[in-house]
């Protein structure tokens, strides 16, 4: 009965275009997996329109940037960045709680060891929904992160343990914008990006 209670929630303060905000866990570590004709057939579409534009089409993966943040620094947003470079991710968000000292797996393996404590990973992107339907995204993280879709954050910033935060959207067919930004201070590190209950899939994400 909880469940459905929050349900009828979660619809109607989507409806009204909130974000619906619950704290859960996540356990599924598969990916979410959908037809590649279906995703195809999106970035297709887009890629058109993009065409038209000028554009440059959309390709596999996330626009990811790396910076350096003072050791005073206690969340994602209002947190003073120097940059390191940047690179693409055509990985899912997997990162299970783990020592600092063994990296973060999102980054290039010949960073993960350089960059262990105090730092902000920020990627961009588009992420294609192949329906029109209510979502539930969640965030995993050691310490802090943040989902932004359309600009919408679920927000799981600050310095903490693994927590994971939870939202319900209703999403369009077609593409959406989306970032990710993760921080890490010290201790231990987990970032983990879920949709519906599984891994949200690297098929999905595109820049």
């Amino acid at each position: 009965m909880k469940q459905i209670i929050a349900a009828i929630v979660a619809i109607a303060l989507t409806g009204c275009g909130q974000g619906y905000l619950v704290t859960d866990q996540d356990s599924s570590s598969s990916p979410t997996t959908l037809p590649p004709s279906a995703i195809q057939t999106i970035v297709d579409t887009a890629n058109a329109s993009r065409y038209a534009l000028g554009q440059a089409p959309l390709t596999q993966g996330l626009s990811c940037y790396l910076y350096t943040v003072p050791t005073s620094t206690t969340a994602i947003i209002g947190a003073s960045l120097t940059g390191v470079g940047g690179f693409i991710y055509t990985g899912s968000f997997n990162q299970t709680n783990a020592a600092v000292s063994a990296g973060l797996n999102v980054l290039p393996a010949a960073l993960q060891a350089q960059y262990t404590t105090y730092f902000v990973l920020k990627c961009y992107g588009t992420l294609v929904n192949v329906d029109n339907a209510y979502h539930q995204f969640s965030v995993t993280s050691d310490d802090g992160a943040n989902l932004y879709i359309d600009g919408a954050i679920l927000n799981n910033d600050g310095l903490h343990a693994a927590s994971t935060v939870s939202y319900v959207r209703y999403l369009s067919q077609g593409v959406h914008s989306i970032e990710v930004d993760f921080f890490q201070a010290g201790g231990q590190e987990a970032l983990i990006l879920n949709q519906d209950g599984k891994l949200l899939s690297s098929s999905l994400l595109f820049h």
